[in-house]
């Protein structure tokens, strides 16, 4: 530093003896200002300002306060080390304190998560952190504000644990991220999609992400509402723990007995989105539902409890398939290719009641296929087969029976029915 002051006891008594100031256990108080710079082991610190009071084994540093190591940098207005933890704060109301961490492109998590791992940057009013045998424990308190290359995210709090490694080939040491836990009001931006929850976790080696509490999600296709949610590589999960997981998903003609009742032009056409914004969206609630992301859209699978409504339609079962597809026909930019709902199937929409083992809605036929003890009625009567084909233009019906199952396709007219 540019000024130095010692505080040491006498234990003579001569009024003045300086014989014991080369013992360190006698000072009780070292004070420096201007440039200030201290190190601990592998740690350095700079600061404007410093007091450290040996017999309390306590030391503070003030203004500009620094703390770097390996690949890692903290940043605040005051540093305070002792034997056990540091401690970083910043001004109150005014200034937040940081933690960035740079991370070479041949490290261990920038080769198995680049976009989450490669360079990390965290901000907040407060940061505690204390050494263990594998890394550090780093706590952040209050308006906390993390960001990587792929995402941003906002909490109350945050807990993160790094791993101590060497650059391959070197004896150089670095930091590398290895897990993290947010909780109190927090939301996520992740390039692909927006997540809010009570508490995430966060596993960057594994390219995993957990949520639970109130968690609502949103992304291109979709929005989610559930108890527990799961991200991880391009799969995402969500589980009932009290309430039922409820998707959003874009209007879709497919979920309907009648391809006349409603349709969306082109995106060339002028009333394309009047027509869409005031057509409902697709709602979904099941216990379970897998959103798996490939190469054009995503196939959507929903288990236990499946319920799948869109204005005046309705469909039950235990088991839901759904591959959308990307489409530039429409301005939600995604489109239904294929449906399968199996075991205990249920279909209604206004005068139309279906029911069977299996349903199967094909895009690219128009039609709705009743596979296995499968019942139809509409206002015309009812009809009952191993199979039942229903055209949804035309309205005609196909019905089949199965020599293996002995069923006999049957058809019944309500002839005084109006």
């Amino acid at each position: 530093s540019n000024s130095l002051q010692l505080e040491s006891l006498n234990y003579s008594q001569n009024e003045i003896d300086l014989s014991a100031m080369g013992d360190f256990s006698s000072l009780v108080l070292i004070e420096g200002s201007g440039n200030a710079e201290a190190l601990f082991s592998d740690q350095r610190i700079q600061s404007d300002s410093f007091e450290i009071l040996p017999r309390q084994e306590n030391a503070f540093f003030y203004d500009n306060a620094v703390l770097s190591f390996n690949n890692t940098r903290l940043e605040g207005d005051k540093i305070e080390v002792n034997r056990s933890n540091i401690r970083v704060t910043s001004r109150e109301k005014i200034d937040y304190c940081s933690l960035a961490i740079e991370l070479a492109e041949d490290s261990t998590s920038a080769k198995q998560s680049p976009a989450f791992s490669r360079h990390i940057y965290i901000q907040s009013k407060a940061i505690d952190l204390t050494k263990t045998l594998s890394g550090y424990d780093f706590i952040f308190q209050d308006e906390v504000f993390y960001k990587s290359l792929s995402f941003r995210l906002f909490s109350n709090w945050l807990f993160v644990q790094t791993l101590e490694s060497f650059l391959e080939d070197t004896e150089t040491r670095i930091q590398e991220l290895a897990y993290s836990e947010a909780k109190g009001s927090v939301y996520m931006e992740h390039v692909n999609y927006q997540v809010g929850a009570e508490s995430m976790k966060h596993f960057p080696l594994e390219n995993r992400l957990e949520l639970t509490g109130l968690v609502d999600f949103k992304s291109d296709l979709a929005s989610i509402e559930s108890d527990r949610l799961q991200i991880e590589e391009s799969l995402i999960q969500a589980f009932k723990i009290e309430n039922r997981v409820q998707v959003n998903l874009p209007y879709s003609d497919l979920f309907s007995f009648d391809m006349g009742i409603e349709s969306v032009s082109s995106v060339d056409s002028e009333s394309t989105e009047s027509n869409e914004s005031t057509l409902a969206s697709s709602v979904i609630l099941a216990d379970e539902v897998v959103l798996s992301s490939v190469e054009d859209g995503y196939d959507c699978y929903f288990s236990k409890s499946v319920s799948l409504n869109r204005a005046n339609f309705n469909m039950l079962s235990d088991k839901l398939k759904i591959n959308w597809v990307r489409s530039d026909e429409l301005l939600s930019g995604f489109k239904v290719n294929d449906l399968i709902a199996e075991q205990s199937v249920q279909l209604s929409q206004n005068h139309f009641y279906a029911t069977s083992d299996t349903v199967h809605m094909p895009s690219d036929s128009d039609t709705i296929e009743l596979i296995g003890n499968a019942q139809m009625t509409d206002q015309k009567g009812s009809v009952s087969g191993e199979r039942i084909v229903f055209n949804r233009s035309n309205q005609q019906t196909s019905i089949f029976g199965s020599k293996e199952s002995g069923q006999r396709a049957k058809v019944q007219f309500d002839l005084f029915e109006r």
